[in-house]
């Protein structure tokens, strides 16, 4: 299944290196910190973990937390053990949502069942001073059980604004990244995710960013948050802070099934594949 990239956009410079630059394709896997053989377990890092008790948000118990874990410039394995015991208690975020830290898992409806419309906002600040201009992209992936996407239409970017079910909507590119405030956002309406799709993957890349020589060292602020767009109230937040300076990706968090509930995985892995390599992965190309 073809996925067109370049419809009104400058080249992804995909040509060359087999056609995907960096973070190529190997028989039976892929290169320098990509995908690990093996793929995404359920949630991205293993369901187990610490579980924190519920916490209270609003009045409104969004449910517990796990302590997870993950790997810089791969997908996501297994969650390491906490040897302290306990994940670390959460704090309010300036917009007064819950400040998860990597590898944390938020349950979104168990306590809060009217929970439907969610807004997932991406900001981030870029590096003036070196003259170049940079474009981040934020992508949507709706996975399977497979951890792959059905077809190329479910792969909600700013060449496919809206989800064969019609869940995910897009609303819009911020082309340089200036300005306060979510730089990219995705609206989600979780009752109408289509009941095959198991996962829902957050990505952000830089385009052109191999022949540009840019990467997310570069990047500053870099946050993935969720709005409960019924009363505007942020949930929670994830600061990717990390040093991504050998990454052109991020694998920012997804939203997943849990049983008959939906969660939040904060992920924050640096990959240095670009967006080719990673809908590869996902079985786009």
């Amino acid at each position: 299944m073809g996925i067109n990239f370049n419809s009104g956009r400058p080249s992804n410079n995909l040509g060359g290196q087999g056609g995907i630059q960096q973070g190529g394709i190997q028989q039976g896997g892929i290169q320098q910190g990509g995908i690990q053989q093996g793929g995404i377990q359920q949630g991205g890092i293993q369901q187990g973990g610490i579980q924190q008790g519920g916490i209270q948000q609003g009045g409104i118990q969004q449910g517990g937390i796990q302590q997870g874990g993950g790997q810089q410039g791969g997908f996501p394995g297994g969650a390491p053990n906490n040897g302290f015991g306990a994940a670390p208690a959460p704090q309010a975020s300036p917009g007064g949502g819950l400040v998860l830290t990597k590898g944390q898992k938020l349950d979104l409806t168990k306590g809060n069942a009217g929970l439907d419309f969610l807004k997932i906002g991406l900001g981030w600040d870029t590096n003036t001073l070196q003259g170049q201009s940079y474009d981040l992209d934020a992508e949507v992936f709706l996975l399977g059980q497979t951890n792959t996407v059905p077809s190329s239409s479910h792969i909600v970017f700013y060449n496919n604004m809206v989800s064969p079910d019609g869940s995910i909507r897009y609303k819009g590119d911020n082309r340089d990244g200036q300005g306060s405030g979510d730089d990219e956002s995705v609206e989600i309406q979780l009752s109408r995710v289509s009941l095959d799709i198991q996962k829902i993957v957050f990505t952000v890349t830089i385009d052109e960013a191999i022949r540009k020589n840019q990467n997310f060292g570069q990047v500053s602020n870099a946050y993935i948050r969720i709005v409960n767009q019924a009363n505007g109230s942020e949930i929670c937040r994830f600061d990717l802070s990390e040093d991504y300076s050998t990454s052109i990706s991020i694998l920012a968090g997804e939203v997943y099934r849990h049983g008959n509930e939906w969660k939040f995985n904060a992920i924050g892995t640096g990959l240095t594949l670009d967006l080719a390599g990673i809908c590869a992965h996902y079985g786009a190309m």
